[in-house]
């Protein structure tokens, strides 16, 4: 069995802009059934899912933002088998290597801070360890060097994912450096 993580950009993996508690439960529903089904494709015998949600999730007055709050509300109903694989999505507030350690004003004047650094710096931890299938989920072309670092750091032949909803894989400015570091790309 194999321990998958995908480290998701949420507000790049999303369909839909979310205006309601209800329109984060769809977005969360399409996004595990489709990360599900790709990732258990790819990476077979694997059996569970931690599927990291990094975005704007909480004020520099340290309150959780209402998108947080509808997160946090809808993340147990998403807790659960989808398709081959056991799915446990989390809303992202620490660094993997520091658990202890909760980032404040991960949103100021309308808009995200440290989200991309946190995903990027989690994913180079993930990186060191070979047992564990990493696939990043964005179409953020800023993530680029931080998987082509992990994918240098794993030397191995499990290699790290980026899944992408938009951009068709091989069709971005630097994929070839990408398959060239043992990085997978693929649509989910």
């Amino acid at each position: 069995m194999k321990i998958v993580f995908a480290l998701v950009d949420y507000d790049n993996a999303i369909e839909e802009w979310e205006n309601t508690q209800a329109d984060v439960g769809l977005n969360l529903s399409v996004l595990c059934s489709r990360l599900s089904a790709r990732l258990s494709a790819l990476i077979p015998g694997s059996e569970n899912l931690t599927v990291r949600l990094y975005g704007g999730w909480n004020t520099a007055g340290n309150q959780p933002t209402r998108r947080a709050d509808w997160l946090l509300a809808e993340l147990p109903n998403y807790r659960k088998r989808f398709g081959p694989l056991r799915v446990r999505p989390s809303i992202v507030t620490e660094l993997i290597i520091r658990s202890d350690l909760t980032f404040i004003g991960t949103y100021q004047n309308q808009e995200q801070k440290m989200v991309d650094g946190m995903l990027m710096v989690d994913a180079l931890e993930l990186a060191t360890d070979a047992n564990i299938a990493v696939a990043v989920v964005s179409d953020d072309d800023d993530f680029v060097p931080a998987i082509i670092s992990g994918a240098e750091r794993r030397k191995s032949t499990n290699p790290i994912y980026l899944l992408r909803r938009v951009k068709t894989p091989g069709a971005a400015l630097n994929d070839g450096l990408l398959t060239r570091c043992n990085v997978r790309l693929a649509s989910y």
